[in-house]
C-alpha cells in the first residue's frame, strides 16, 4: 500500500524533496534536513524540489528553507504545481537559474494573505492597530525584497505584475515573464 511516508521516501531516494500544503515550521524543518542530507549523500548530484498546492504558510518557515537552498552547492531544480502562494513561488524562484519550472495549470498568488485583523478590520486600540500595520508593512517589504533579489529586478512593490485586490493571481506564463521561473511545463 502506498502511503505519504512511502511517497516521500521514494522521492528522497531519487534526490527529490516535496513541499506540499501549508508551509509551517515542521515542514520547513523536514525539507531543510532532506536538502542537507541529499547534498551530503551525493555532493555533485542535482536536487529537485517539488512545491505543490501551498496556499498558506509561515514567512519564517519559507525563509528557513530559502536559506538552506542558498547554502547548497549543487544545482537545485525547482518545480511548482497547483495553487501556490507567494511563499511557495519564492521557493520555486530560489532554484538554480534555468532549472526553475511551473506546471502549465499552476496558479500563483502574490498576495501575502494577511489576516483580516491586520489588513482590513477596524483596530481595537490605536496603538495596537499602528503596530499591526507596521508589522504587515515589514512583511510585505521583506517578501518584496526577496522576490526582487531572486528575479534580478530592482526593489519595487508587487504592483509590477498588476497585482492588486482585484487581481491577486497570475498565470504560470506571467510568472515566467517576470522571472519567478524559467519555463512552463506542459500539462501531463
Amino acid at each position: 500500500m502506498r502511503t505519504v511516508e512511502n511517497t516521500f521516501a521514494e522521492g528522497l531516494a531519487k534526490g527529490t524533496v516535496r513541499i506540499t500544503g501549508a508551509l509551517n515550521n515542521e515542514q520547513a524543518e523536514l525539507a531543510a534536513a532532506q536538502l542537507l542530507y541529499l547534498e551530503s549523500y551525493a555532493p555533485t548530484a542535482p536536487i529537485t524540489v517539488q512545491v505543490s498546492n501551498c496556499t498558506s504558510g509561515s514567512l519564517t518557515a519559507a525563509l528557513a528553507v530559502l536559506d538552506v537552498l542558498r547554502f547548497l552547492r549543487v544545482p537545485v531544480h525547482t518545480m511548482g504545481a497547483g495553487d501556490l502562494n507567494v511563499l511557495a513561488v519564492m521557493l520555486v524562484a530560489a532554484g538554480t537559474p534555468g532549472k526553475r519550472a511551473l506546471e502549465h495549470g499552476a496558479t500563483v498568488s502574490l498576495s501575502l494573505g494577511l489576516p483580516p485583523a491586520i489588513s482590513h478590520a477596524p483596530f481595537e486600540g490605536q496603538l495596537d492597530g499602528s503596530l499591526r500595520l507596521l508589522e504587515a508593512n515589514a512583511l510585505r517589504q521583506r517578501v518584496t525584497a526577496v522576490l526582487a533579489e531572486l528575479t534580478g529586478h530592482s526593489l519595487l512593490p508587487i504592483e509590477w505584475l498588476g497585482v492588486n485586490e482585484e487581481r491577486e493571481f497570475i498565470t504560470a506564463a506571467d510568472a515566467v515573464s517576470y522571472g519567478l521561473a524559467d519555463t512552463v511545463m506542459p500539462s501531463a
